[in-house]
């Protein structure tokens, strides 16, 4: 089954360190760590979908799935990772796609129960580029988010992230939150009163 995973923020420009690398040296492999307990259901050939600032970026093929009870060390960031089941994936698998909204999360779902709650990877995934491209700077396909309970619009402001300053991500502005000031719930909550 295809799953899908999140790259967390603090670890994006490690990721974008291992895409070069793997670039530079002609190859590479790729790997998820998940703990004992979360062993995701994924076979040879299955997609491993990843979501970077609010969107599904691409994808990869899993090749193996390994249970490993010793530490693995990155080699691109030295980083030591516990035991746990490891997914891995040939870098020159990687397949860009136009960017699909959805939020960030922590371990994986599958892109079976997704596509139930609304984001259909199979008719809604455009192919933009392989793994010898950089990531492109395209706008998404929709202002809408996948939420956990289907495509939602997001409410606010249109607001460009830092990341469509010029990281290298796409230049469409991106809808987010605006969090009213505190001030501005005082004079609602006085408004209420008195008109009360």
């Amino acid at each position: 089954m295809d799953i899908i995973v999140t790259t967390p923020k603090a670890q994006m420009r490690a990721a974008a360190q291992e895409a070069a690398d793997a670039v530079a040296a002609g190859g590479g492999e790729y790997f998820r760590r998940f703990p004992d307990h979360a062993n995701p259901n994924v076979v040879a050939g299955d997609r491993v979908y990843y979501v970077e600032d609010g969107y599904v970026r691409g994808y990869a093929l899993v090749s193996r799935v390994k249970h490993r009870s010793t530490h693995r060390r990155c080699d691109t960031t030295g980083r030591l990772w516990l035991p746990g089941y490891y997914v891995y994936m040939p870098a020159n698998t990687w397949t860009w796609i136009r960017p699909i909204p959805m939020r960030g999360f922590q371990g994986f779902r599958y892109a079976q129960a997704c596509c139930e709650a609304g984001v259909a990877f199979d008719e809604d995934m455009e192919i933009i580029g392989g793994w010898l491209d950089p990531r492109p700077r395209m706008p998404c396909r929709t202002p809408y988010v996948a939420g956990r309970y289907g495509a939602v619009e997001r409410p606010g402001r249109i607001n460009p992230t830092e990341a469509d300053l010029g990281r290298g991500d796409d230049a469409s502005p991106v809808r987010t939150m605006k969090s009213p000031a505190r001030s501005d719930c005082r004079e609602v909550k006085a408004l209420r009163t008195a008109g009360s």
